[in-house]
């Protein structure tokens, strides 16, 4: 990842090319954040629906559990979360990655 440091001193220079990736990747940096936080919500939020119809349903066995309606919505939000936000991530890495090549090349 880009160092504060890199940033600040990008901004000063005069190519308009270079400027115009300076200024969004502290944008694009906080939306891969965001992207991988929600990621890492729904799969703690699907993982803690099954630890809790585990423990409201003792006497059923762990792949009955998961069978259940209530875990199974869990799964599938979970995984639609995952499929909208996975080539989110991999574009915001790639456009971070060609933006710090730029920088260092340039900066």
């Amino acid at each position: 990842m880009l160092k504060e440091g890199s940033l600040k001193s990008s901004r000063i220079l005069k190519n308009s090319s270079i400027l115009w990736v300076a200024i969004p990747v502290e944008k694009l940096q906080k939306k891969l954040h965001r992207s991988k936080l929600d990621i890492a919500g729904a799969k703690r939020q699907a993982r803690n629906i099954l630890k809790k119809a585990l423990l409201e349903n003792p006497n059923m066995s762990p792949d009955n559990v998961e069978k259940l309606d209530v875990v199974q919505d869990a799964f599938a939000k979970r995984d639609t979360i995952i499929a909208e936000l996975k080539p989110v991530v991999a574009e915001l890495e790639k456009k971070l990655g060609k933006a710090e090549e730029i920088l260092e090349r340039y900066g």
